[in-house]
């Protein structure tokens, strides 16, 4: 599980000076002592998990503009998939009065070739959209 953290100002350079690896080193070693009402065996290795999870931490600077170019560049790519969808749905059923948007709407069973075609071809499309390759 990832877990972003927004740290103080104030508490920047402790981070960046290793200073919460230090926390954690003593706090452990503290719990280590088995002082009853110190802490438990939970909150010995919740603290464990925080010091290996702040020793492999990184600096993340998230720019609002680059979140917005990621999502406008998603809005850009379901379009062209939408687009995608209606031209793979018209050259699949050229000239079938039973094409809407991109389902077939025939109940027959004469159609054994395109409607079958069409729904695999929506169906990868679909996935595509979703992220699943």
């Amino acid at each position: 599980m990832k877990l972003i953290i927004e740290m103080p100002e104030e508490f920047e350079i402790h981070f960046m000076q290793d200073k919460f690896e230090d926390f954690f080193i003593r706090i452990i070693g503290d719990m280590s002592r088995n002082v009853p009402s110190l802490c438990g065996v939970d909150e010995k290795e919740i603290a464990e998990m925080f010091k290996t999870a702040f020793l492999n931490s990184k600096v993340v600077n998230n720019d609002v503009n680059e979140a917005a170019d990621y999502l406008e560049k998603g809005k850009e790519r379901n379009k062209a998939i939408e687009d995608s969808k209606r031209a793979v749905a018209k050259a699949i059923c050229i000239g079938c009065g039973y094409l809407k948007e991109t389902e077939c709407t025939y109940a027959g069973q004469n159609c054994g070739t395109s409607k079958p075609m069409l729904e695999v071809a929506m169906k990868a499309l679909d996935k595509l959209k979703a992220g699943d390759s």
